[in-house]
């Protein structure tokens, strides 16, 4: 008599695993396709068959612990690791569950051509490990497609001035087949069109966040969420960032570097501490942030020569060192309009800057400014300044300036309230 096979067998196939009980359960058994599968990794080889990345031949990539060169099989994590390859093209379309890019680079790193597929499920991209070190690129100019969302650790210099490193994860594909929301977890993700994030709402967490290194201008409409752990943007001197979409969440959110970043969308919806550490940030909507503002470096205008430009509904404003806020608007206006009650000189040389470019301009001043002859400079270099009965300027300095010969500052000293 035969004795029956009670055995369980494995079976591997293209990194997956699937388990069952003898014969007879073989014969029956029935794939569920909503059921997880544990994906191998497939690590890229320098010393591979081509600069290929593939799933026709190509045999570059060793999987998980092994040495023979295989080819790439879709459904699997892909890691780039201390590979010194400068570019690895993609063919076609190639759907990896991740992207994982190791620490210890000889070179930058480019991703192009093809398409990169994550699906249904949360995509994944890890440069967290690259660290800042030698200011390495890693650049996906590859299509990014997948209707799961996007989870990006990337890596990049969060400090006030950006620390003189440019190390950074690039999205330089058209990524517009990319939906359900991208999150960025840490370090910084550079975009260089409107195609990076698409139209993608994203999430900052961890400090992370979205840089533009490009001189010129893009503007782009993605919504903005800050976590409680809180996100940054970074731009450099040469370039100007325009976020039109709503600003919302209850982290703090550090511009950082010298370029230009101008809000121009509601941001209504942000309770956080919005805090301008380099370069210049431009507010241009009369949606209010409800949260702290804070100058640490740099300048903060409120409004770019126009009619919009609004912080009346943020808790405080501090202006630390010697960063100063500007009042650029060029309407007719009062200060209790675009300003808070509480304004909060850090030092002697902390500036508000009344500095519309339009010498029709004038701000009624309703409000107090200032607490200490020790503190804070009220400048006033155009338009007109009404400063009301009642209203109280106590500061260390009082200055008056100019934009042009045909655009003097005028300071009124107690007008009757209008």
């Amino acid at each position: 008599m035969k004795k029956s096979l009670s055995r369980d067998f494995v079976f591997r196939y293209a990194g997956r695993y699937f388990q069952f009980a003898g014969i007879l359960a073989a014969l029956l058994f029935t794939s569920d396709p909503a059921m997880p599968l544990k994906a191998a990794t497939y690590t890229w080889q320098t010393g591979g068959a081509t600069n290929n990345w593939s799933t026709t031949g190509d045999a570059n990539w060793f999987v998980d612990s092994g040495t023979v060169l295989s080819s790439w099989v879709n459904g699997n994590a892909a890691l780039f690791n201390n590979t010194t390859d400068t570019s690895i093209t993609v063919t076609s379309v190639v759907a990896p569950t991740s992207i994982t890019f190791g620490a210890t680079w000889a070179n930058n790193l480019t991703l192009t051509g093809g398409t990169i597929a994550f699906g249904s499920l949360l995509g994944i991209i890890d440069s967290s490990a690259v660290g800042t070190t030698n200011s390495r690129v890693m650049t996906i100019g590859s299509n990014l497609t997948g209707t799961g969302g996007l989870s990006i650790n990337a890596h990049g210099n969060l400090t006030a001035s950006g620390g003189g490193n440019s190390a950074r994860l690039v999205l330089s594909g058209d990524n517009s087949g990319l939906t359900g929301g991208i999150a960025i977890t840490g370090g910084l993700v550079e975009v260089t069109s409107v195609n990076s994030l698409a139209n993608n709402a994203v999430t900052l967490t961890n400090g992370g966040g979205i840089l533009h290194t490009v001189s010129g201008a893009l503007t782009l409409a993605n919504n903005i969420v800050v976590g409680s752990t809180g996100g940054t943007i970074r731009n450099y001197g040469s370039s100007t960032l325009t976020l039109s979409g709503t600003l919302s969440g209850n982290g703090a959110l550090n511009h950082t570097d010298t370029g230009r970043l101008i809000l121009t969308g509601n941001l209504a919806g942000y309770t956080g501490i919005l805090s301008n550490l380099a370069g210049n940030l431009v507010i241009e909507t009369n949606t209010s942030v409800k949260g702290e503002v804070v100058v640490s470096g740099g300048t903060l205008s409120v409004g770019n020569n126009g009619n919009l430009g609004s912080l009346n509904e943020a808790t405080s404003i501090t202006i630390n060192g010697t960063s100063s806020l500007y009042i650029r608007r060029t309407d007719v206006t009062s200060a209790s309009a675009i300003l808070p009650t509480s304004i909060i000189f850090g030092a002697a040389g902390s500036v508000l800057e009344y500095n519309p470019t339009d010498a029709s301009a004038v701000l009624n001043l309703d409000l107090d400014i200032g607490s200490s002859t020790a503190l804070g400079t009220f400048k006033v270099s155009g338009g007109t300044v009404n400063m009301l009965s009642g209203t109280d300027v106590v500061v260390n300095s009082v200055i008056m300036g100019l934009q042009s010969a045909t655009n003097r500052g005028t300071l009124n000293i107690g007008l009757a309230h209008r």
